[in-house]
């Protein structure tokens, strides 16, 4: 297909949109690249928000694709749910894509998001044209097979590991420590010379891609090329150093109490068995190295869906992202286009 031009920066007003849900919560969520292109939710990590997604503004501008990023319950503007389930995200999807006027779209899950990308392709199979996951989170656990979390388990880091049982074992005194570590980073976030900081090491990082990579699309961390790059600069446009900012402090606008929620939910079985998803087909693409969300964890979902293509790099769980515009064009292919 034909690469559009970069144009202009996503207006502050697509950033912090809303949509008001049957029950009247609120759904928050932000659009970035083309506003006539085909459309694809994007699922963020956990803990994060809407505003994750904007380093990819100027790929999807150039792919023609319309992203969508909203916000999961009580992490950016998103109303905050007691008691809500993996289960219960689908709903809250079909209501945005009905709000948006969207009969058909894509969707693709990013770490803690993979999960619900899995839960819209069991729900929703008729109103999705194409499904992917990308260094998606795993099941910890089974329902009906206590035997299963040990293996599922095994190549968990014992940090992460740690943290699970914390949240376990200890919610009260865990919440504490995460409204401290989330307070002192939030401060460090508003302070110019840590964004400075911050921003100067991703190019740094970037910089060093492309001189052992070469100049190719989707090599850098942020993934913008040279030539994008210096006219976003010109323009104005927030470097990644105050974008990562604008991220972390939108994930806890609200606070805490979503993170500590969505981690109990990513721990627990997610509540439905993927073996029954009809949907055809889930793509997964996924680093043999990565620690955060093992690859071992991943395999046990791909042993069981019926329907289900995994493609693997070497790389680990952030390293994945360098591989961001080769994922989008395998999920938005021209039949998917098409269709």
């Amino acid at each position: 297909m034909k690469l559009r031009p970069l144009s202009a920066v996503p207006k502050s007003h697509l950033l912090s949109q809303a949509c008001t849900l049957p029950d009247g919560r609120t759904l928050s969520y932000a659009e970035y690249g083309d506003p006539n292109g085909y459309p694809l939710m994007f699922f963020h990590g956990y803990p994060s928000c809407r505003l994750e997604a904007w380093f990819l503004d100027p790929i999807v501008q150039r792919k023609g694709i319309r992203l969508i990023a909203p916000d999961r319950p009580g992490f950016g503007r998103s109303t905050f749910v007691h008691n809500r389930q993996l289960t219960d995200y689908p709903s809250d999807i079909r209501a945005l894509a009905d709000h948006m006027g969207l009969e058909k779209f894509a969707v693709l899950g990013g770490s803690g998001g993979g999960p619900y990308a899995v839960a819209c392709a069991k729900d929703l199979p008729g109103r999705l044209s194409a499904v992917g996951l990308m260094a998606s989170a795993g099941p910890w656990a089974v329902e009906g097979d206590p035997g299963a979390e040990k293996g599922l388990m095994k190549d968990v880091r014992a940090t992460t590991k740690f943290w699970a049982g914390a949240i376990r074992r200890a919610p009260g005194v865990t919440s504490l420590v995460t409204k401290f570590v989330v307070g002192t980073a939030k401060w460090l976030f508003s302070q110019q010379w840590f964004v400075n900081w911050a921003d100067k090491r991703i190019r740094r990082e970037d910089a060093e891609d492309l001189k052992k990579d070469g100049n190719v699309e989707g090599k850098q961390v942020y993934n913008v090329n040279q030539g994008d790059r210096q006219r976003m600069d010109k323009e104005g446009v927030p470097g990644p150093g105050e974008q990562l900012a604008h991220a972390f402090k939108g994930t806890f606008h609200q606070g805490t109490s979503a993170t500590m929620q969505e981690a109990t939910l990513l721990f627990s079985p997610w509540g439905f068995e993927v073996s029954t998803i009809l949907y055809d087909k889930i793509q997964i693409w996924h680093g043999t190295k990565d620690i955060n969300a093992p690859l071992s964890q991943i395999k046990y979902v791909v042993e069981r869906l019926p329907h289900c293509e995994l493609k693997t790099y070497e790389v680990d769980h952030f390293g994945l992202v360098k591989h961001i515009e080769t994922i989008m064009d395998g999920l938005i292919t021209e039949t998917v286009r098409r269709n």
